[in-house]
């Protein structure tokens, strides 16, 4: 659905001021921030290490010899390689509200709504890009929304094919390519591109499991075997999980790092309440070396007392960043760090964020294990609504925020994902409500306000108050797209076509398909004939479904 996109899954990490001290020695803030986690430099930063220098060139404005949509760009970027899609997609929004066309950020968004499971959202940003300049990087990003869709994967190839042929060594490109073909049971052209793969990195896992996949299906059981045999043990769920062929992360027991971080654990003194932020300082700072902060960090986790949960958000993300320095991919990460704190209740919960885009049913069991471990952990809650609308389970999302919403009353997010819900089955007069309770307890909330006045526009109704919903939203929000876009439906449905044809047209040059059909709508109802028919069919020509909501609620023209 497209108004309460900012809704996905809520992380208790979602403020924390991120490694408020982050340095490297000869660099500033700014040139760590602009480096970013780039994998192919030579200036590669962890993750929370370019969140922290982003921070501060954000807080102190100190952009030399970069800006502050770059600031905000760069500082998505570190959230999505630590695993916090939302985060992310809050800094790409506000880098794409700086400058619109950035096609960076806009990328950036993409991939953090796709690893929200907002595929639709994520095509459209995937389009927008294929349509300022096909070129093979664009072209690859849409086939990799589309793949982790599972929808549509003929075009998905078609789009990998187009990223090929534009330039046949791009290797992540094949990689996609191999995965739809696999997905679409063409093992033939799978086992082309595999061979490509295994002549380029002769010694990667991904192509050694690959090859083992494809064997199966030949029934070669000798080159099967053959095949696991050359992968990584430690690694082998890691790379099954890529593939969505199999269960929760596995243990990393033997991984070489795992004894070297085990024996600093428990080398590392015990926290205490007199201890407590001096240890957390070094575990975020990183003021020790990788091993004893690490050992910091689970210490802090294992004590167990009094934290507060932006603390305690910091603590395992930091760990998880730390422990993917030392060479570890991201869910290798979180799977050593599970077995360094195998109770941790958000640990559980970020894994079931991460994996649920691409295996949404082993998430669900993950998220219900965070939830035994910790049934306080009000994120952990809305996070199993998130995962059970990715299986198509509307009943049980409803049922899982209805009982949370009885145990914890006072979480406006709550209400806020039910109306969600409700919005796209149009039961306005059980969403507004429940955005009325969420905005009591934060009146100044923007996604709350925002989320009212469009319900109100849809339902055509109470329609004065929802025009001052939207208006106090963007006070707290100036020029969000998405609120504007809100207040262009308010402005239709009251008769104002002058303001509704300034809203739609503000909002379509930063937002979606959908504000651009709007637009349409309104200049024919003024009586602009060519000029609507030509936005409504550039609206739907990026996006099928740009007309949707208005034929539902009966203010699409006719045919």
């Amino acid at each position: 659905m497209k108004r309460l996109w900012l809704a996905g899954a809520v992380l208790a990490a979602a403020s924390a001021p991120w490694a408020a001290e982050a340095q490297i020695a000869g660099l500033t803030p700014a040139e760590i921030c602009r480096s970013g986690t780039s994998r192919d430099g030579s200036m590669r930063h962890v993750a929370d290490v370019v969140i922290g220098a982003c921070n501060q060139v954000i807080a102190n404005r100190a952009f030399t010899g970069t800006s502050e949509a770059e600031a905000h760009r760069r500082r998505g970027d570190g959230w999505l390689d630590a695993g916090l899609p939302l985060e992310a997609s809050r800094d790409y929004e506000r880098a794409l509200m700086l400058v619109p066309n950035y096609d960076e950020a806009l990328a950036g968004r993409a991939r953090a709504a796709s690893a929200l499971g907002q595929h639709a959202a994520a095509l459209r940003d995937a389009d927008q890009l294929v349509a300022r300049g096909r070129d093979y990087e664009s072209l690859g990003l849409r086939c990799e929304v589309r793949l982790h869709a599972g929808q549509n994967l003929e075009l998905a190839q078609q789009d990998c094919d187009a990223a090929v042929q534009m330039v046949p060594q791009d290797l992540d490109t094949r990689e996609l390519r191999m995965l739809v073909l696999m997905r679409r049971g063409d093992w033939a052209g799978a086992r082309r591109d595999w061979a490509m793969l295994t002549r380029s990195e002769p010694n990667s896992p991904f192509a050694a499991f690959a090859g083992a996949l494809i064997a199966r299906q030949e029934g070669d059981r000798a080159s099967e075997v053959a095949m696991v045999g050359k992968t990584p043990v430690q690694l082998r769920e890691t790379v099954r999980r890529r593939f969505g062929r199999a269960g929760l992360p596995g243990e990393y027991k033997e991984h070489p790092n795992f004894i070297a971080f085990q024996s600093a654990v428990a080398d590392y003194p015990a926290v205490t309440a007199a201890t407590a932020n001096q240890v957390y300082g070094e575990c975020v700072r990183g003021s020790t070396s990788g091993l004893k902060q690490v050992a910091a960090c689970t210490q802090l986790i294992r004590w167990g007392g009094v934290q507060p949960s932006q603390q305690l958000g910091d603590t395992l993300l930091v760990q998880q960043a730390v422990l993917g320095s030392a060479g570890l991919g991201t869910l290798e990460a979180l799977s050593l760090g599970m077995q360094l704190n195998p109770n941790s209740a958000f640990g559980l919960m970020l894994t079931a964020q991460l994996i649920s885009a691409f295996a949404p049913t082993d998430a669900l069991a993950t998220i219900e294990r965070a939830i035994s471990a910790d049934p306080s952990l009000v994120e952990a809650k809305a996070s199993k609504a998130d995962i059970q609308m990715l299986l198509d389970d509307r009943s049980g999302a409803l049922a899982t925020l209805r009982a949370a919403i009885v145990e914890h009353p006072a979480r406006g997010e709550l209400l806020h994902k039910r109306a969600s819900l409700y919005e796209d089955t149009g039961d306005y007069d059980l969403g507004i409500p429940d955005l009325t309770a969420a905005i009591a307890l934060e009146p100044d909330n923007a996604e709350y306000l925002n989320g009212r006045c469009w319900q109100r526009g849809l339902a055509n109704r109470d329609l004065q108050a929802g025009l001052a919903d939207c208006e106090k939203a963007l006070v707290a929000s100036p020029g969000a797209w998405h609120i504007i876009d809100s207040r262009a439906l308010i402005k239709l449905r009251l008769g104002d076509l002058p303001g509704a044809r300034a809203d739609y047209q503000k909002a379509s040059e930063i937002g979606d398909a959908s504000s651009l059909y709007g637009l349409g709508v309104v200049k024919l109802r003024m009586g602009d004939v060519q000029a609507g028919r030509a936005d409504i069919a550039a609206a739907l020509a990026k996006d099928p479904e740009a007309g949707d909501v208005f034929a539902r609620i009966g203010l699409a023209p006719a045919a």
